[in-house]
């Protein structure tokens, strides 16, 4: 049964979405009460939000967590980014807290939560969840990356410039790195003026 369910990863890993749905939808109306069924539910419900159909996956989702109860990290912080994508980031907050509560060590929901904080507005909490990933892993980039965005967007260019340097440190190709550096030491050249 496991080779069934790998083909829909594998057309999912090749982006051929619907190729991938059209298997899905046959596989879960020949195998309702194989006991795996809830497999096949998640890569319907994932290949729905790469194809950015976000309102059907929510009702995918509704289905698995309400319907079968199924309670999963992965599911919640996924659904945290659907709500994100919606642009409905008190949904987002909520999912993404049933993940952390699930997996409280997980560096990706704690940076997406910060994320989400960042969208409304509030630098400060964005910065709690941010610090409390880099206590996890401390060499993550892309936290580091966000923590420079919070500061230089509250105009702390020097310590926004103390992040990029760490992350220069751990990444010193990364050229997206060096460009929001250089940019940080222009606002800090430009201010001495």
């Amino acid at each position: 049964m496991e080779y069934i369910t790998d083909n829909i990863t594998y057309l999912i890993n090749q982006k051929k979405y619907e190729e991938a749905m059209k298997e899905c939808e046959s596989l879960l109306k020949i195998y309702k009460t194989w006991p795996d069924y809830n497999v096949l539910l998640y890569d319907k419900w994932l290949i729905l939000f790469h194809l950015w159909e976000f309102e059907k996956s929510l009702k995918v989702y509704k289905y698995m967590t309400i319907d079968l109860n199924i309670k999963n990290s992965v599911l919640y912080y996924m659904m945290g980014q659907v709500y994100f994508e919606l642009y409905k980031y008190q949904e987002a907050l909520e999912y993404y807290f049933n993940a952390l509560e699930l997996k409280p060590k997980s560096i990706n929901t704690l940076n997406n939560i910060g994320i989400v904080y960042l969208n409304l507005w509030d630098y400060d909490k964005s910065l709690e969840y941010y610090f409390k990933a880099l206590e996890i892993d401390s060499q993550d980039v892309d936290v580091l990356n966000n923590i420079w965005n919070i500061y230089f967007y509250k105009w702390e260019y020097f310590k926004a410039l103390e992040y990029y340097n760490i992350a220069l440190s751990i990444d010193p190709n990364d050229e997206d790195i060096q460009n929001k550096r250089n940019i940080t030491l222009k606002k800090i050249t430009s201010i001495k003026k």
